[in-house]
């Protein structure tokens, strides 16, 4: 539901989950569904909904000693502060979760509180520290099972924007047919639509409209299954773009050459 953008649909099932552990005395599945609810409740901007499901997960988590479950509600109330614009907040849920990930010998899960880090280090204008940790998080995906991909993914869109602000924008854009390619094949639709934008950025910094036009409209089409007011802010984009000549389409979306290392595609 969260990756295909029905959040609505996402929340009304968290809630009944929640209401059935509750009425069941289930604490542990309450604890995690708590948490689960706090981030359908931040897709919809139901910030309050949000921070007061985050709290329960955490105190939750703390109660029973689970340190896996503490470290994850740790980096989920990470990504709502990010959302609040609160990144110093959100640095330090981070890096609560980072602790307790390496103290559990949890490889994956690692690398999703550095890619936080990075994240919130990216919101705070801090470009250089952000990639690092952005490259950090993908140096630690090889080698993880194929599961891992979506964690993957994101990582390569976010190191696309941290190069992109750091005036790189081949490397940017390397990076984003990377996230593209692994997010279609895991299927998830919102976040192929906002990888679009960004590369849709990228393309018109280097003065290729044309090519910007075209990832914006399938930005447009997606999102408009997904989230309608992000599909007219793109379709801003494009009015703004004027007459621009598309580019060809198959350039502008294919994959990066498959015999770059894994983890330089990106950098180079």
């Amino acid at each position: 539901m969260d990756r295909q953008g029905h959040w609505h649909d996402g929340a009304a099932l968290q809630r009944l989950g929640l209401n059935a552990a509750i009425r069941d005395g289930h604490r542990t599945a309450e604890a995690h569904l708590q948490r689960g609810l706090a981030r359908a409740s931040a897709r919809l901007e139901r910030y309050d909904d949000a921070r007061t499901h985050i709290r329960h997960s955490l105190d939750l988590f703390a109660e029973f000693g689970d340190r896996l479950g503490l470290a994850h509600a740790h980096r989920s109330h990470g990504w709502l502060l990010d959302r609040l614009g609160d990144h110093d907040g959100a640095l330090d849920a981070a890096g609560r979760a980072l602790a307790l990930y390496r103290a559990l010998g949890d490889r994956a899960a690692k690398t999703s509180a550095l890619h936080a880090l990075g994240w919130s280090h990216l919101l705070r204008g801090e470009h250089h520290t952000a990639a690092a940790y952005f490259e950090e998080a993908l140096d630690g995906l090889v080698g993880l099972p194929t599961g891992t991909r979506y964690a993957e993914a994101g990582a390569w869109d976010s190191l696309g924007v941290a190069r992109h602000h750091l005036g790189e924008h081949r490397q940017a854009i390397a990076a984003y047919q990377c996230a593209l390619r692994l997010y279609r094949e895991v299927g998830d639709l919102f976040s192929e639509a906002g990888t679009l934008r960004h590369l849709g950025d990228t393309y018109l910094a280097v003065g290729d409209p044309g090519a910007a036009r075209t990832v914006w409209e399938r930005a447009v089409r997606l999102l408009m299954r997904t989230d309608p007011t992000a599909a007219e802010e793109t379709r801003t984009r494009l009015l703004a773009l004027g007459d621009a000549v598309p580019a060809p389409r198959i350039a502008v979306v294919s994959p990066p050459p498959e015999d770059l290392p894994r983890t330089t595609r990106g950098r180079t």
